[in-house]
């Protein structure tokens, strides 16, 4: 990949980093020794998610823009509103799922710019897929071999268009898999009382939003916590592709770089679904 334009090289720096991160993550992942903490909000983290965030850090130090981590100290929201690009980064989405050695788990670096995610980047080391979407394109690559390559060659590799095909029936809906709720089942029983077929299926991770923007999934809605570098990267990718990522009770696209990092519920819409009806039973489920 040879980049020609501020966001082609922006997307290869971004690459590059999730790549690098990856390989600090996959070192961990082969040993016998993770290194479990709890952090404040008793959520888990492990020496793979800080080794790869220096690492990405490190990468994504090259543009000169600031950097939003989960897993680096966070600037008050009175320094950070200044920003009008920033760098949104999870060394390591799906610890849960990587202490759990499922595989489901990635890495996610996301560009801000005036709070829209307008540029993302997801790698899943156990896959080897790389996605990635800016400027109206998305993508995917595979390289199952990836670990044995250079970066510079896994970014050669022949790349596919996303969508690969459209949304088929019965719907796929996502659910988390570490984080159940019940207003997930709601939401899938509110579709069938519309006539829309649709089955839940449980998932760790960004993967989600990939396996949207491929055209293998339709719907996820999320309730609870989660926060603004577990969205970014995902959003940006499926906007490239023609979905969309709400954030609710406003029911309008998710922002960036907030005063409250804590995202509120949404709903991700794959290409091809009927984002409105979609939009609109989630209305009825977040607001209870």
């Amino acid at each position: 990949m040879t980049p020609d334009t501020p966001t082609d090289r922006m997307l290869t720096v971004a690459m590059q980093a999730a790549i690098e991160g990856a390989r600090e993550l996959m070192k961990v992942y082969g040993s016998d020794r993770l290194d479990v903490e709890l952090k404040s909000d008793n959520s888990p983290v492990t020496r793979a998610d800080k080794a790869s965030d220096r690492t990405i850090a490190s990468v994504l130090g090259a543009t000169g823009l600031p950097v939003l981590s989960e897993e680096s100290l966070h600037e008050d929201y009175e320094q950070r509103r200044h920003h009008r690009r920033l760098w949104i980064v999870d060394p390591l989405d799906g610890t849960k799922e990587f202490i759990k050695r499922n595989g489901q788990f990635a890495v996610c670096i996301a560009l801000a710019e005036e709070g829209r995610a307008v540029l993302g980047v997801i790698f899943v080391p156990c896959e080897g897929r790389l996605y990635w979407g800016a400027s109206g394109h998305a993508w995917r690559l595979a390289d199952r071999l990836w670990q044995q390559h250079t970066t510079a060659r896994v970014l050669t590799r022949p790349r596919q268009s996303l969508p690969l095909h459209g949304v088929r029936q019965p719907l796929t809906v996502y659910g988390s898999v570490s984080h159940p709720t019940p207003q997930t089942d709601t939401f899938v029983a509110r579709l069938a009382q519309a006539g829309i077929r649709a089955e839940l299926v449980r998932l760790g991770s960004a993967i989600k939003m990939c396996r949207m923007a491929e055209g293998n999934a339709a719907l996820y809605p999320r309730f609870g916590t989660t926060m603004e570098w577990d969205t970014a990267a995902g959003q940006a990718i499926l906007e490239q592709v023609g979905g969309c990522l709400h954030a609710f009770p406003a029911n309008s696209p998710m922002r960036y770089n907030r005063p409250v990092l804590r995202n509120p519920d949404f709903l991700a819409v794959a290409p091809g679904v009927d984002a409105r009806m979609a939009l609109a039973i989630m209305e009825t489920v977040a607001g209870k």
